[in-house]
């Protein structure tokens, strides 16, 4: 009772232990129940520990302990802030990337009906769409643009100067700024941001550097000679880089880049990439990257002892050079065919199979685990896929000659239930890539064995049409983004995507299983504007008159004029077996060619006759000329009088011959 009269009882006391802590025990991590936080009954007076420790007591039941976490999240919140006051444009790009959409299966029919405009709407919903994956496909978008920027620094980067040309400082940061902000994304291996360092470590790279942003960039100002001059240096200095038996990584980063934005002098068969590709794999062998490490003690030995890298730097390296070194294999390495007296058959002849293969890409991908590396692992896994595919094919084509449409069938399915394991993030650059692998599988479709009577053929050909034709409308699509411009600033791989959609829609529209059409503008056919999309899909990725992007427009434009002259054909069983993944595009290539030498030919019979029909009359200079008079006399016309025949024949190097077929040489 006593203590019930003076208000404090031991219950009191066992509950202010254990409800009350003051603050400094709470940051601690010191509860109020121990023996090092013992609340005096008496206020005022300091708790046990804060009276050790001589230091102010305060209870405050309001107060909440502050965590790593909160911490945490405290400096992350400053560090946007940052952001967003020194990289203002970024963050402005980084809101203007589309949502993520709800993606149909690829290759899927459809009616007839069908418009452009609800093919780019399954590519890009309207924002209402967005959802939390859009939210995360942003983030990583946006830890992917912190990471590409160039180091900064104070003062403009050092002038250099080639040949007879300056380049200022200034001209070369904003070259390299723009280099990471729309090529970076497709090949990311570029390590030496910084221009001065890059030029240390590799002149070569630095000017393949500055040579991709003015295939299609220049700043104002600069000289209009610059792109000239760096076509003709690197076309001698880019074989410097695979003789030196002590290269550097950067030296590997070089030909790769190179290889995805070649010079515009190269041609489809002759491209040097597959060389310069093959190079790089096998240096990346040498020096250990396969191994996910920057400096491996078993390859970094002797003369190599020098070489270092970090173990992003080595696995991304080895993984976009397993990709583009697959890549061009499959399109310039064709089976040989080989005669004996008996018979003639096909016998396989793709080379060694890449390392991808053979090899564990575990430690690689573990290196690469952070979210901006997601779509180079997809690019990847992709390839790989893709790669198992074509050596399959063609052990089928070396026994066979063909390609059965069952086959063909079977792997299409395979991928329809494994690409959603093939990619991590999706974004607009796995979106096209799983369009291009799904056409590259659908392409094998027209390489069925003539007089096929499957009732499916016909369905199969049509889906893989209504691919090409999305093929092409993502590709304009995602030009019209300012932020990535496929087509503007398309790496190699891409052209050729792009390419073989358009040849095999065009030759298509000229045969007896056209594609389905969409409903056209006013004033223009439906196979015109089918044909234009096409045509304005291969112009955009020309750099300049001339190139093979150029050439292969003004091949195909030349074959829609001359359509008329040439029967309509089955489509489905006329793709050569022996090209594999370009087995579609070069025979329709070879078919453009052909109908090209016969309207020449049609060209040059009409002119004979109009020679024939009206001689010309000789003239006696001596004599004056007697007055005529102004009588209407008719003339037989030659419909393709104006079409410049060097563009299309001489000057692309066909063969003349009906068995070898030499590409745009």
């Amino acid at each position: 009772m006593a203590s019930a009269s003076n208000g404090y009882s031991p219950d009191d006391e066992q509950r202010i232990r254990r409800n009350i802590a003051c603050v400094s025990c709470r940051d601690s991590k010191v509860l109020s129940c121990t023996v090092k936080c013992r609340i005096s009954p008496i206020p005022g007076d300091p708790c046990q520990r804060c009276a050790k420790l001589d230091i102010s007591c305060v209870v405050n039941k309001s107060h909440r302990r502050t965590t790593k976490r909160s911490k945490m999240e405290k400096l992350e919140k400053d560090l946007d802030a940052i952001k967003q006051a020194v990289l203002p444009n970024v963050q402005h790009e980084q809101r203007a990337l589309p949502p993520r959409p709800s993606s149909p299966r690829i290759g899927s029919c459809s009616s007839n009906s069908q418009s452009s405009t609800a093919q780019k709407s399954a590519f890009y919903p309207t924002p209402g769409a967005a959802t939390a994956d859009a939210r995360v496909a942003a983030s990583k978008c946006q830890m992917l643009s912190a990471r590409a920027q160039r180091p900064w620094k104070a003062s403009p980067s050092q002038p250099r100067t080639l040949d007879s040309h300056v380049v200022t400082g200034e001209d070369i940061d904003w070259y390299f700024d723009t280099y990471l902000g729309l090529f970076h994304p497709f090949v990311p291996v570029l390590a030496k941001r910084d221009p001065d360092e890059c030029y240390a470590a590799s002149p070569v790279l630095f000017w393949i550097i500055i040579f991709v942003v003015t295939r299609r960039h220049r700043r104002a100002g600069t000289s209009t000679n610059l792109f000239d001059a760096l076509v003709e240096w690197l076309s001698k200095e880019i074989w410097t880089l695979p003789g030196s038996p002590l290269m550097g990584i950067e030296a590997v980063h070089a030909m790769l880049i190179i290889c995805a934005w070649p010079l515009p002098t190269i041609r489809l068969v002759t491209d040097p990439s597959v060389v310069l590709s093959g190079a790089a794999l096998n240096f990346c062998l040498s020096m250990g990257l396969h191994t996910g490490k920057g400096r491996h003690p078993e390859f970094c030995i002797g003369a190599r002892s020098h070489f270092s890298s970090t173990d992003e730097e080595a696995s991304c390296t080895w993984l976009m050079a397993c990709s583009l070194a697959q890549r061009y294999a499959d399109l310039a390495n064709p089976l040989i065919e080989e005669y004996t007296e008996a018979t003639t058959r096909t016998a396989a002849a793709l080379g060694h199979p890449p390392p991808t293969i053979q090899l564990n890409d575990g430690p690689a991908k573990r290196a690469l685990a952070a979210p901006e590396w997601a779509d180079l692992i997809t690019m990847f896994d992709i390839q790989r896929y893709l790669n198992r595919l074509h050596l399959a094919m063609a052990s089928h084509i070396a026994s066979n000659g063909h390609v059965v449409e069952s086959l063909v069938s079977g792997w299409e399915d395979e991928f329809e239930t494994v690409k959603s394991q093939l990619v991590r993030h999706d974004t607009e650059l796995t979106r096209f890539l799983l369009l291009a692998a799904h056409q590259e599988i659908q392409a094998y479709y027209f390489c069925s064995p003539p007089h096929d009577a499957s009732p499916n053929l016909a369905m199969h050909t049509t889906r893989a049409l209504l691919t090409a034709k999305k093929v092409i409308a993502a590709a304009h699509a995602l030009t019209a983004i300012p932020g990535i411009q496929l087509l503007t600033n398309a790496p190699l791989w891409v052209f050729h995507t792009i390419a073989t959609s358009s040849v095999v829609l065009v030759s298509a529209l000229h045969s007896h299983h056209p594609p389905p059409l969409d409903t056209p503008p006013e004033g223009v056919t439906p196979e015109q504007h089918l044909m234009n999309q096409c045509h304005a899909a291969v112009v955009a990725c020309s750099i300049r008159d001339g190139d093979l992007a150029f050439r292969a427009a003004t091949l195909m434009q030349g074959f829609w004029q001359c359509r008329d002259l040439a029967p309509k054909s089955d489509l489905a069983t006329e793709a050569w077996p022996n090209r594999l993944g370009a087995c579609a595009l070069f025979r329709c290539l070879h078919r453009f060619q052909t109908t090209l030498h016969g309207a020449q030919r049609s060209s040059e019979g009409a002119r004979k006759a109009v020679e024939a029909i009206q001689p010309p009359r000789p003239v006696d200079k001596l004599a004056p000329a007697p007055p005529q008079e102004a009588t209407y006399t008719p003339r037989i016309m030659d419909p393709l009088q104006d079409i410049d025949w060097s563009t299309f024949l001489d000057d692309l190097g066909w063969d003349n011959g009906n068995d070898v077929f030499m590409g745009v040489s």
